[in-house]
C-alpha cells in the first residue's frame, strides 16, 4: 500500500478518498494524510487536525476507541489553537469533543467522559451567543 502513496502530494492523497471502497482503505489514506500534514505544522494546521479527526471517526466505527482517543486529543490542540485566527474552528472543536465523550464513555473512563461533556457544554454555550 505504501508504493501507492509513493510521490503524491497531500492533495492527492486527499482525493484518494473518493476512490476508497471500505473502511480499512479509508483509514490507510488517513493515516498518510497524518503523515503528510506534520509537514504542514506550524503553517495550516487543519491539513494535520482533520485528517487526525477523520482518522479517529474510522476507528470509531469499528469500536477501535483507544486508538481514536489520542488522535482526537491531538486534533482538539489544533482546533483550540486555530480558534485564535478563526472562530470557525469551535464547531469543528464541539464535533471532535462529541466524539471523545463517545469515545471516554466507550472505554469507561466516566470522569473524562463528564469533563470533555462539560467543555462540550461551555463551548456549546459560548456558540449560542456568538
Amino acid at each position: 500500500m505504501e508504493d501507492k502513496f509513493k510521490g503524491l502530494s497531500y492533495g492527492e492523497v486527499w482525493e484518494m478518498l473518493d476512490d476508497c471502497q471500505n473502511l480499512d482503505e479509508k483509514i490507510k489514506v488517513y493515516q498518510k494524510m497524518v503523515e503528510l500534514g506534520e509537514e504542514f505544522i506550524p503553517d495550516d494546521l487543519d491539513l494535520y487536525a482533520a485528517p487526525l479527526d477523520n482518522l479517529a471517526a474510522c476507528y470509531m466505527k469499528r469500536n477501535e476507541y483507544a486508538k481514536a482517543v489520542p488522535l482526537l486529543e491531538r486534533a482538539l490542540l489544533l482546533y483550540r489553537i486555530q480558534e485564535f485566527n478563526d472562530s470557525d474552528f469551535a464547531y469543528q472543536r464541539c464535533n471532535a469533543l462529541k466524539k471523545m465523550v463517545e469515545c471516554q464513555k466507550e472505554l469507561c473512563n466516566k470522569t473524562l467522559a463528564i469533563l470533555y461533556e462539560h467543555e462540550l457544554r461551555l463551548l456549546e454555550d459560548g456558540l449560542g451567543k456568538k
